[in-house]
């Protein structure tokens, strides 16, 4: 009888606790995909900006965990890290005609886990000015970090007779696989 009444117990309490990365999310309301959270860690070396992605959907998910694009903003110490494709448009210069393929990861059904994005601790920009010069910006003193993460239920990647064409079509092929976009930041203490 005792026994029975701590095998009961155990299973209403939980005495077991996961620390699994690959540990079933709590399913969000929404039943889609979501950022639970963004941590970083950064020094003038690196920037690492963890971000921990539930999946509530009853299917596996593809995300990127590649930046697409990085901004800071040195005025108000804002890092934006983009995970998502966006629709190019043409420039004129070769840079149309040029595609990188992110690095991406199925995520399973109900499942919850983390991508680490490993950025510079300061970036390297180019200015538009005459003659060309470079600035560095200091990423690793950002005071806040938003995070867009694009999700979709097929690989986010061109179908392979539009990777032979140029950088807008490849993009609007990439754009329309995306299913949504979450988002969620990290705020300095």
């Amino acid at each position: 009888m005792r026994l029975l009444t701590f095998a009961l117990l155990s299973l209403l309490v939980g005495c077991s606790e996961t620390t699994n990365e690959d540990a079933p999310a709590p399913a969000p309301a929404t039943g889609t995909v979501r950022i639970a959270n963004v941590t970083v860690d950064a020094n003038e070396k690196e920037v690492i900006v963890h971000v921990r992605v539930e999946n509530g959907t009853n299917a596996p998910v593809y995300t990127f965990i590649d930046s697409r694009k990085t901004l800071y903003k040195a005025e108000t110490a804002v890092l934006d890290v983009v995970l998502a494709e966006e629709k190019w448009t043409n420039t004129g210069s070769s840079a149309d005609c040029h595609y990188f393929q992110p690095r991406q990861k199925q995520l399973g059904a109900l499942r919850a886990e983390t991508i680490d994005v490993k950025l510079p601790g300061v970036l390297q920009q180019g200015t538009s000015t005459n003659p060309p010069a470079t600035v560095e910006l200091p990423i690793h003193k950002a005071k806040e970090v938003n995070v867009s993460l694009a999700w979709g239920e097929v690989p986010l990647e061109p179908d392979p007779g539009v990777t032979s064409k140029c950088r807008v079509e490849i993009s609007e092929n990439v754009v329309a696989k995306q299913k949504g976009i979450a988002t969620g930041a990290w705020r300095s203490p």
